[in-house]
């Protein structure tokens, strides 16, 4: 193996760890992203089973509505992260994988795993091909269009009638007890002075 194959083999593995290093990131995205997902149903969830209802500029609004709207903003955020920043730049590193390993081909002909990677990739539906962007594109979207038809649907829900103010109790009028007579008690004999008792002894 001459000095220039061995330079070239070390470039190509270095492009080999680029191309982990991004598909890893991605998979770290799409794993956040089904998180915050799950949160955001559970919310939902919550607020549907309790039918909850806010009050907007156009009225009374189910906040399950918009729960779901905010899960599918936040997912679609995750999407254009993945898509169009991470997923751009592995498959830039595929692309210069596959120049490395056309340098390589006439003499190390086993090294082919980018195009070998790259040929397993595309799942065929018919007569159509549908490579890993556009699984992508299929994967957010769908997720994201059940979401907002999920909200769309949520509006429906309708608000919980007050209940009608309840009458004050009537209280039972008081009834006057007559709180019985007593004869007054006759008053006591006088008691005999002194100076009579007296003069009746003589």
């Amino acid at each position: 193996m001459s000095a220039t194959d061995e330079n070239r083999i070390e470039i190509w593995k270095t492009i080999i760890d680029v191309q982990k290093h991004f598909n890893e990131l991605e998979m770290r995205i799409r794993n956040v992203a089904v998180t915050v997902l799950a949160a955001f149903l559970a919310a939902a969830g919550f607020t549907m089973k309790e039918n909850m209802h806010v009050t907007l500029w156009i009225g009374r609004v189910s906040l399950t509505s918009l729960v779901l709207l905010g899960a599918a903003l936040c997912w679609l955020a995750f999407y254009g992260m993945d898509r169009f920043w991470y997923h751009r730049l592995l498959i830039g590193s595929v692309k210069q994988g596959l120049v490395a390993e056309g340098a390589l081909a006439a003499t190390y002909p086993e090294i082919r795993l980018t195009k070998a990677i790259g040929d397993e990739s595309p799942i065929t539906i018919g007569s159509r091909q549908i490579h890993s962007s556009r699984k992508i594109d299929i994967f957010y979207w769908l997720i994201a269009s059940l979401l907002l038809a999920g909200a769309a649907i949520s509006l429906c829900q309708r608000a919980p009638s007050s209940p009608p103010p309840k009458p004050a109790a009537a209280s039972a009028p008081v009834r006057e007890q007559a709180l019985p007579v007593t004869a007054p008690r006759p008053a006591p004999p006088p008691l005999p002075s002194p100076v009579a008792a007296s003069a009746t002894a003589r």
